[in-house]
């Protein structure tokens, strides 16, 4: 029978084993009751004492978003802590991309060009560029060729007539050639011949103003050349219903042109036509 005052044996709480005693669970040990008061009643014992010494053998924990007030949370982001780190580099992820420049932007526009219009003029780009002048788009241009030309680039930005078109330097016309078929492959016939000279030399024309100078109807010849990519058409404010067609850079790349003014220097085609009538009448 176990004295009286002591329980049934029990395995005692490890904490509460002292340290230096050196006792163990199954061996007999002095019998004290349990404290049933606070902390501090445990604190007189030495059993108290070495448990609170358990206690602060442990890892030390601590509330993570109450730790640290707000300087060493900036100590944390000087310090590059990897939380701290990953959530900027999440941050920044979600954050917009920042425009492209304009001369970026304006590369990326004579790169695709209008197919309504054979040049992109300066107003319009300064408009879409979203800057004040149109000369603005020019120091751009001179910008673009420049490092074009450093950088030993096979093409350039060229001014036609009254706007800005991007392609092929005359020095790597012969590549342009190879892919695409040249004129003289495709067989025009000389009235189609006739009908792009008047185009090339009084453009923008309409097709009753090239039937007139030609002397015949001429509405087919100019849908052959709008599909050999030759020609094209578009309307203009102010000038009615009619079509007004004009020279791509496509003619100009094949006839080994850098503009419309490297055209020969011939007389108008009513007056060579004219010409030929008193010529052949003689």
């Amino acid at each position: 029978m176990p004295p009286k005052g002591q329980g049934v044996f029990e395995t005692p709480d490890p904490d509460m084993i002292g340290e230096e005693e050196g006792t163990f669970p199954g061996e007999d040990a002095p019998t004290e009751p349990e404290p049933t008061g606070p902390l501090s009643q445990a604190d007189s014992s030495g059993q108290g004492q070495s448990g609170l010494r358990s206690v602060e053998n442990l890892p030390h924990l601590e509330n993570p978003t109450d730790s640290a007030p707000d300087g060493d949370l900036e100590s944390s982001l000087l310090s590059g802590d990897k939380n701290t780190s990953l959530d900027h580099d999440l941050a920044e992820a979600f954050l917009p991309e920042p425009e492209p420049p304009p001369i970026t932007i304006l590369e990326g526009l004579l790169f695709v060009g209008d197919p309504s219009q054979p040049v992109l003029r300066p107003e319009r780009l300064a408009h879409i560029l979203g800057i004040p002048s149109p000369a603005e788009v020019e120091e751009l241009v001179d910008q673009l060729n420049a490092r074009y030309e450093r950088e030993r680039r096979p093409y350039r930005v060229f001014r036609q007539g009254e706007g800005y078109v991007l392609r092929l330097t005359a020095e790597y016309a012969p590549v342009a050639e190879r892919l695409r078929r040249r004129v003289r492959e495709s067989r025009l016939s000389q009235a189609a011949l006739e009908v792009l000279a008047i185009v090339a030399y009084r453009q923008p024309v309409t097709a009753e103003e090239v039937s007139r100078l030609r002397g015949r109807p001429s509405s087919h010849l100019l849908s052959q050349l709008l599909q050999k990519g030759l020609i094209q058409a578009s309307s203009e404010p102010g000038k009615g219903r009619a079509l007004q067609y004009r020279t791509t850079p496509r003619f100009e790349e094949i006839f080994g042109l850098q503009g419309l003014e490297d055209l020969p220097q011939i007389g108008r085609c009513e007056e060579d036509a004219g010409d030929g009538e008193n010529s052949e009448g003689r």
